[in-house]
Order: C-alpha cells, then sequence, then structure tokens
C-alpha cells in the first residue's frame, strides 16, 4: 500500500514536516546528550536570507541514474552511500524551497508570477519524491545493497519504501487535479462576494469537484470511500472511525453541556476583550513571552529566543495575506517558521503561543523530508498543550486579564472538540455520499449540527470558509484528540505542575512520528476512547472553572430548517481560533457585538 507522503497533495501534508553544495554561512548545534531534545544544528539564516533556488536538479538526476546503475555492481558500498546522501540533501533542499514559496504565494495570493513559482516547485516536489521512493525501493530490493540501506536508514523507512510501487498515470492526473482545485479555492477564499449565498455557491462547487477527484483517488489505493483512506493512510492513525464515532457520542453527552455551562462562564468573564484590539505592538507582544516560555523549560526558552533572534515569523495583518496561521519546517536550514495573517488582538497571544508548540517539535526534530511522518493528533498536543500550561503566566503577560485568558483558554479547547467532532462527522457523511448536490450538503452541514445539544447549528452557507476542508480533509479531528490529552495536561498541572511539565517535554520530544495512543500510554494519559474517559475530563474542568453541569440532554432529532440567528451562532463559534476556523476581522467583530 502506497503510504508514503509525496503521493498526497504537497498542500495536505503541509504543516509536516544535511546540507549539500550551497553551505550555511554559520550555524549552532543545539540540544544533545542531557537534555530532552536530540542534538541538531541550524543554520543561523533568517528569511530574507534564504534561497528559493536551493534544489539542483542535475545533481538529483545524476544520483538517481548512478544509484540505477551501482545497484547491480558487487562492492560499490562507498558510492552507493554517497549517492543515497545526495538524494536526502536534495529533497531538504526541494521541500524547504517549495515550503518558502508557498510563504510568498500566502502572503499574496493574487500575485501571479508568485503563484506560478509556488505551482512549479509543488509539481516538481511531487515529481522528484516519486523519482527519489522509486529509486529507493529498488536499491533496497537489490540483492548487494538491501541490507545496506535498510541498517542506514532503519528498518520501518526501509518498510515504507519497500511497499512504495509508484505513482500510474490516473494517480498522477488524480493528485494534480486535486492541488489545482486547492489553489483555486485559495483565490477564490479572498474575493468579495455579494452575499454568503454567493460564496457558498462559488466555493461550494470547488468542493463538490475535490470530494469526486479524492473518492477516485481512495479507490485507486482499493478503498470504498476516501474517508476510510484518510484516516488510515494520510494521517497515521492507530485508532478507527469506529472509535472516533463512540468518542463523538461520549462528547455529546458529557462535554456539549460543559461548552454550553463554559460559554457562559466565558461570558460572564469578559471574553469579549480578547477580541479587543491590543495597545502593544507585536513586537512587544513577543517580547512579553520570553520569561514565560523559560519557565515552561529552559530548552524552550532557548528556542524561543533563537525564533526571536533570526525573526523567523511573519505574524502582522495584512489585506494581501491568506487568512490561516501555520508552522512549517524548514529541513535545508534545520530551523521551522510561523506564519499567521494575525488579528491584532488579544487572540494573537494564543495563537502565537499555539504556534510555537509546534515551532519548538520540529525545531528540535532532527529528520530527512523522505522519513517525514507527521501524525496530527500528537503534534497538536505540542501546540495546545502548550496552550494550558501557559495557564498562570497570563495574569504576568496581560496585566488585568489573566482570569479572563484562563477561561478563555479552557472554552477554546472545548469549542475545539465540539466543532471538530461536528465537521468530522459532516466530512463522513460527505465523503460515504460523494454524490450529494450543494444543496443537499448544505442541508447536511446544518441537520449534524444541530445535533450537539442546544449549541445553535452551523450556518449553511458559511462552512466554505473552513479552509481544513478543502486543504487537510479529516485533518480537523486531530484538534478535538489533542485538546482532549491537552485538558488533561491542565488537570495534572493543578495537582501536580511539575508532572504536567515533564509530560509535556516528553512529548514535544517525541516529535510527530510516535502514534497518539501510543503516546498517550508513554506519558500516563488517559486513552480517550475508553468509556468513562471523557467524563472524567468534564468533571474535572467543570471543578476547575466552578461550573455546576446540568442534565445531558442529546438532541436526536435535526431541526427544522430556519434561518441563522447570526449573533448567537457567532457567539458559539467566536471561540475557534484563527488557525481552526479561519474567521474574517468582520466576523470577529460580529462576535464582539453579540457579546
Amino acid at each position: 500500500m502506497k503510504n508514503l507522503r509525496w503521493i498526497q497533495s504537497a498542500a495536505a501534508c503541509f504543516l509536516a514536516l544535511i546540507l549539500g553544495a550551497e553551505q550555511v554561512s554559520a550555524a549552532v548545534t543545539l540540544g544533545g546528550e542531557g537534555t530532552v531534545y536530540p542534538e541538531k544544528e541550524h543554520a543561523e539564516v533568517s528569511l530574507g536570507e534564504m534561497s528559493r533556488e536551493l534544489f539542483d536538479q542535475e545533481a538529483f538526476d545524476q544520483a538517481v541514474e548512478e544509484l540505477d546503475e551501482l545497484s547491480g555492481r558487487k562492492g560499490q558500498e562507498d558510492q552507493v552511500l554517497e549517492q543515497y546522501q545526495v538524494i536526502l540533501e536534495e529533497t531538504d533542499r526541494l521541500y524547504t524551497q517549495y515550503v518558502l514559496l508557498t510563504l510568498d504565494y500566502y502572503r499574496d495570493v493574487e500575485n501571479k508570477e508568485i503563484a506560478e513559482k509556488y505551482e512549479e516547485s509543488e509539481k516538481l516536489l511531487m515529481e522528484a519524491g516519486n523519482t527519489a521512493a522509486e529509486t529507493l525501493s529498488a536499491l533496497l530490493d537489490s540483492r548487494y545493497y538491501g541490507q545496506l540501506l535498510t541498517e542506514t536508514m532503519g528498518e520501518e523507512n526501509a518498510g515504507a519504501f519497500m511497499a512504495y510501487d509508484g505513482i500510474t498515470m490516473r494517480e498522477s492526473i488524480l493528485t494534480q487535479r486535486e492541488m489545482d482545485l486547492i489553489r483555486e479555492y485559495e483565490e477564490a477564499l479572498v474575493q468579495d462576494y455579494d452575499s454568503p449565498r454567493e460564496e457558498n455557491q462559488v466555493l461550494g462547487e470547488i468542493y463538490l469537484e475535490l470530494v469526486e477527484v479524492r473518492t477516485d483517488l481512495a479507490e485507486t489505493q482499493g478503498y470504498d470511500n476516501y474517508a476510510d483512506y484518510a484516516y488510515e493512510q494520510g494521517y497515521y492513525r492507530d485508532y478507527t472511525v469506529e472509535d472516533v464515532e463512540a468518542l463523538r457520542q461520549q462528547v455529546k453527552e458529557h462535554l456539549v453541556p460543559l461548552y454550553e455551562a463554559c460559554l457562559d462562564c466565558a461570558l460572564e468573564n469578559n471574553v469579549d476583550a480578547i477580541y479587543t484590539g491590543r495597545q502593544e505592538d507585536s513586537g512587544e507582544m513577543l517580547e512579553r513571552l520570553i520569561v514565560p516560555m523559560e519557565k515552561i523549560h529552559p530548552e524552550v526558552g532557548t528556542a524561543y529566543k533563537y525564533f526571536l533572534s533570526q525573526e523567523l515569523y511573519d505574524i502582522e495583518p495584512d489585506e494581501k495575506k491568506i487568512d490561516m496561521g501555520y508552522t512549517v519546517e524548514l529541513p535545508f536550514y534545520g530551523d521551522a517558521y510561523i506564519y499567521d495573517s494575525g488579528s491584532g488582538t488579544y487572540e494573537d497571544y494564543f495563537t502565537m503561543i499555539h504556534e510555537f508548540g509546534h515551532f519548538t517539535s520540529v525545531f528540535y526534530e532532527d529528520n530527512h523530508y523522505l522519513y517525514s511522518v507527521v501524525n496530527m493528533d500528537v503534534s497538536e498536543i505540542h501546540s495546545q498543550g502548550l496552550e494550558v500550561l501557559f495557564w498562570p503566566y497570563f495574569e504576568e503577560i496581560v496585566p488585568g486579564m489573566g482570569r479572563t485568558m484562563q477561561i478563555y483558554t479552557v472554552y477554546e479547547m472545548l469549542t475545539n472538540i465540539v466543532f471538530c467532532c461536528i465537521y468530522d462527522e459532516i466530512e463522513q457523511e460527505i465523503y460515504r455520499n460523494p454524490d450529494m448536490t450543494l444543496e443537499e450538503l448544505n442541508r447536511t452541514v446544518e441537520e449534524i449540527s444541530s445535533g450537539y445539544g442546544e449549541i445553535p447549528p452551523l450556518d449553511r452557507y458559511e462552512w466554505v470558509e473552513m479552509t481544513h476542508l478543502y486543504q487537510q480533509p479529516f485533518y480537523v479531528i486531530s484538534y478535538a484528540t489533542s485538546a482532549l490529552a491537552a485538558l488533561e495536561l491542565l488537570e495534572m498541572a493543578q495537582e501536580n505542575r511539575d508532572q504536567a511539565l515533564d509530560a509535556y517535554m516528553e512529548i514535544s520530544a517525541s516529535g510527530t512520528g510516535t502514534a497518539y495512543c501510543q503516546v498517550l500510554e508513554n506519558t500516563g494519559l488517559r486513552n480517550i476512547f475508553q468509556e468513562g474517559a471523557v467524563k472524567e475530563t468534564a468533571e474535572a474542568m467543570a471543578g476547575l472553572l466552578d461550573l455546576e453541569l446540568p442534565e445531558p440532554e442529546i438532541s436526536q432529532t435535526p431541526a427544522p430548517e430556519q434561518e441563522p440567528q447570526e449573533k448567537i451562532l457567532e457567539s458559539v463559534l467566536g471561540g475557534m481560533s484563527q488557525w481552526l476556523s479561519e474567521l474574517t476581522e468582520n466576523r470577529r467583530q460580529m462576535l464582539w457585538d453579540a457579546l
């Protein structure tokens, strides 16, 4: 089965995630013996100094040709390992080049020249990844060098390459069409529309074609539907669709009532202040986080100071930027980078803390692009776990808002759990019934979201602004699973903060290659899929916020169609952070007004 990352859309594996002929001018080595994280070299190069022409096509092609020729000759171990290293280094270069061009593109989606370079790099990455995989697969199968290469790259990596059987013409066409549709969506998303219904019509039609293309892709891999394919092959999950179905039921029974109570608590504690314009600029905001990062752990503080010194971020609001926030690895330089469209509000603190949780893990993780396996459920514990562990520091960061920010943190986690369960259920229904019309899809969104207690249903038109549905299908459930783990870290920290910090650092240092349930077991956290686990979390959070929980009422009958109550709905959805909901500034203002 093809489970190597380059057979997926480059955009879909973007959050995933050595030096070759072009050497960097300076470098610093961090981590290593006696530290939490492994040793890794970092280039100490700012984004402006990073080249967009890193990949050497000639060197790559020559290495491929030589390995093909050497595989049939005995006694060429040194030459084989030398050319194998070239393959690793050049694909690191190419992926880094692609990441940098993507950053340029997201800063100005309507710039045609930048868009063309981005598209070319995306195609090149897929082609070179496929070529590299086929070459290494053949070498592993050779009589002379299979064992040598297995020992060099490790049995797990070798097994993945051995199972790779190339991309067929049909798969290549479908994957290219998927990437084209994602770009079409990204460009259409930033346009102005006369009404939500018009936007839904334009973006919804793109989504319908994406569903069709992805369904065909799943069929090429022997799956009946894309939902099963995405869970099993796309995200390296060690839990099943059935596990999540049971989890959603626990969420409806135990967390939806808590969410509703927490929403009332948040409103009573001035949560609207989170969405107001902050007095300090971005520079001062970043400076205020230095001491708390060091308190989390000295190595987190070291990474943060490096991040600031090299200015590995773009967080200023700009109308040209696509509205999202993410962290991405730059393997050639040994670094990572944070992009955020920014809001200019106190919400940016949460976004930065969240993204720096991602940054720290990939900053220290030393792995080649070709070996990268990203478990999003674990990756999002890196981010959301760091958010909850900032609980005691909020008052010193923003004097006078400490309690409000604490309550918002829990509210945000609960929002992520509840609404990501809703979106996952919606995706399951759509991809298991891929022949839906847009009207049927809109109705499905409204009907499924009506089944979560007293929470008003999602707007039947505005779901098209949820970028994850287009760029990374079935990603969102990872926010829910990871938020449950993060809330347990918060629960643990109330009783033994050192234990919670140690558990978090172990998760962060484990990188993104370890399976989610295994990480929970390794760190002594609850298995969230076991009966009663969600109830324990709900009771702990209710106790932490001194909330009384009503008896759960699970709505089994979809609410009748009605015009959405805009302001009420926005107050429910407003807590979803920018990296999840991609809310526009106008919609934040609607939430503020509603509160």
